[in-house]
């Protein structure tokens, strides 16, 4: 099956590389760490003179070598151009490459109309703003559905894109169970990736217990590329076990689905 990362095909993050131009400083990079200086030069030589097709294969080359270096030890060779395009690259083209976005509200447009398309049953409210007036923290999006015999369901979309915001998003999600029956969140690849940076591993093995811990707390992970607008569920979540009754009757109040 071919590699992609948090949604995102290696055939699109490469196309990405090179219309950047920065796939040079990657190759430069990882020569500099396989091989002697002077080699090293030459073969940065000889990849400036080659077509994109030959440059893909000489970068995929590099990245294999490197894979056996202790420092990529338990890298795939995709693992470690990913590693090398965060390093290398600027933040603008950074975010492009991987869908990213440094503000959360850049992505309510899209995420609302895949939310309409894909839950076109379902009411779907822009909560990002609403403040409550019974104690509730609501989530960006909220979805609504009335059904025939067990009531109304009522689902939690959060938007995060920054690191930092996701302990705080950990501490919201525990909120959001206890009056939305599903809860989700909603970020990007480069998010995923800045975790990878920051816990020291790779990025396939962030993405594993990323993804992993969410599943624990029955938290659906949706990933949105902001370059293309498309979102993918990664992750598919069971209903709250914190539900309460109460407290999921008073936000349907407070959203006007009841008196």
């Amino acid at each position: 099956m071919p590699y992609r990362f948090a949604s995102i095909s290696f055939e699109d993050i490469m196309r990405r590389l090179f219309k950047s131009s920065y796939d040079v400083q990657c190759f430069q990079k990882l020569t500099a760490e396989y091989y002697p200086s002077h080699d090293a030069k030459l073969k940065i030589n000889d990849y400036r003179k080659v077509n994109k097709e030959e440059k893909i294969k000489l970068l995929r080359e590099i990245s294999e070598e490197c894979a056996d270096l202790p420092k990529y030890s338990d890298f795939r060779w995709e693992d470690v151009m990913l590693t090398t395009i965060c390093d290398e690259v600027p933040d603008k083209w950074f975010r492009i490459i991987f869908g990213h976005v440094d503000k959360e509200e850049e992505l309510y447009p899209d995420v609302r109309k895949y939310l309409k398309r894909k839950f076109d049953d379902y009411r779907v409210i822009d909560t990002s703003k609403t403040r409550s007036r019974v104690g509730i923290r609501y989530a960006d999006f909220t979805l609504i559905k009335k059904h025939t015999f067990r009531g109304y369901e009522l689902d939690s979309f959060d938007v995060k894109t920054r690191l930092g915001a996701f302990d705080y998003f950990l501490n919201q999600a525990h909120d959001f169970s206890r009056f939305s029956d599903y809860t989700s969140l909603i970020c990007t690849a480069g998010m995923i990736l800045d975790l990878s940076k920051k816990e020291r591993k790779n990025p396939s093995e962030a993405e594993e217990l990323f993804k992993k811990g969410l599943e624990k707390r029955k938290i659906s992970l949706y990933i949105i590329d902001s370059e293309s607008g498309n979102v993918e569920r990664l992750v598919e979540s069971d209903s709250s076990d914190d539900l309460d009754n109460k407290l999921h009757e008073r936000a349907l109040h407070e959203l006007g689905l009841i008196k």
